[in-house]
């Protein structure tokens, strides 16, 4: 059964969110709810949950502080509910990897097909971390290469374009917005696109070919790991080291070293 924490300020809101929710029915259980980020950031590192539903605007600190904060320890899948059709927001939860961001109100069918992507991550995470016990590299690597190959399938031309410009520019600091604009077409074109035709969001797809050049260059006894952050295009070498932790369940130092 999958354990969630929900964290929102508004208490007719997460307890309409706790009760409502047929949570039996995504084998989901609410371990605990908090009415502000300091709650929820104590609550969170205590319970360690497998999914965070939080809400973004919160007195004592946000949602997005919170989260930060919580990355620092341990990285759940977090879903972001806010009130607030702000870009900035949005683009934090980008970069934070959120797996989902909905704005207030969202209907039952947004909170289903939230849930869904939240849990196939926690599964896909749960499969990595099973992986990196055994320290088995080739299984791992088989792992990304795997959801790579999904992105192959694709026989749309713009997936095919935007692929090899990945690819080809994965160590710069790209985004939907300037691979879209190298495409020309609009970036809520593209970022539909990927999600149809391949399953994953582009930044997901940019993620793990970042991540298998990675493990190629965490190989090289020479090669510092802030370096091969730089190398990969992460500006931010503790961002990097949380990204990868994110995925393989350990650091790029641990990595270099046992594996």
């Amino acid at each position: 059964m999958y354990r969630i924490v929900v964290v929102e300020d508004e208490e007719i809101v997460r307890k309409g969110l706790v009760i409502t929710t047929d949570w039996e029915s995504y084998d989901c259980q609410v371990i605990g709810e908090a009415k502000n980020g300091g709650e929820g950031l104590s609550l969170i590192t205590k319970l360690k949950p497998d999914i965070v539903i939080t809400d973004i605007r919160m007195p004592v600190m946000d949602g997005l502080q919170m989260i930060e904060k919580v990355y620092e320890t341990y990285m759940p899948v977090t879903i972001m509910i806010t009130a607030f059709n702000e870009f900035e927001y949005a683009k934090r939860g980008i970069d934070l990897s959120v797996s989902d961001y909905l704005l207030k109100p969202f209907d039952d069918g947004q909170l289903d097909k939230a849930l869904k992507r939240a849990i196939e991550k926690v599964n896909n995470n749960i499969l990595l971390c099973s992986v990196n016990k055994e320290t088995d590299k080739a299984a791992l690597m088989e792992e990304i290469d795997k959801k790579l190959r999904l992105t192959v399938n694709s026989k749309h031309s713009n997936i095919i374009k935007a692929i090899e410009y990945i690819k080809e520019n994965y160590m710069k600091e790209i985004n939907i917005l300037s691979t879209s604009e190298y495409l020309k077409v609009s970036e809520s074109y593209l970022s539909h696109l990927f999600k149809k035709e391949t399953g994953y969001t582009f930044v997901e797809i940019l993620t793990l070919t970042r991540l298998k050049k990675a493990c190629k260059l965490l190989k090289d006894p020479q090669t510092r790991v802030s370096e091969v952050a730089y190398m990969v295009g992460y500006r931010d070498q503790r961002y990097f080291g949380n990204i990868f932790k994110k995925h393989f369940g350990v650091t790029p130092n641990y990595y270099k070293e046992r594996m």
